[in-house]
C-alpha cells in the first residue's frame, strides 16, 4: 500500500511498480475497487494517489474503499481480503 502523491495509474512509480523490465511485475488491485470512475483518495484532492499493488501470486477475495468519514485520517482507507493458502502456500 503505497501514497504515491501522484496520480496512481499514470504516475511514473505505477510504470516501475508494473514493468516487467523492473523484475516487480506488480499488480494495481485497488483500482479494481473503483465503481465507474476513478476516485480521490485523499480528503482534499481530486484524483487517486493511493493505491494497492500485489504479487500476481496472491488472491485476492475483496477490495473495499472507505469513505473520509469512515477512515482514519484524510486518506480513503483501503481494506482487503488474501486468500490463506495464496499467503502461506
Amino acid at each position: 500500500m503505497m501514497d504515491a502523491n501522484e496520480h496512481v495509474i499514470i504516475g511514473e512509480f505505477y510504470k516501475q511498480l508494473t514493468m516487467e523490465e523492473t523484475g516487480l511485475e506488480l499488480e494495481d488491485i485497488s483500482h479494481k475497487a473503483w465503481e465507474k470512475t476513478e476516485t480521490n483518495t485523499h480528503a482534499d484532492g481530486s484524483i487517486p494517489i493511493d493505491g494497492v499493488w500485489a504479487s500476481k501470486s496472491l488472491e485476492i477475495g475483496g477490495f473495499k474503499i472507505l469513505q473520509f468519514d469512515e477512515s482514519v485520517g484524510d486518506h480513503s482507507t483501503m481494506i482487503f481480503d488474501i486468500s490463506i493458502r495464496s499467503l502461506i502456500g
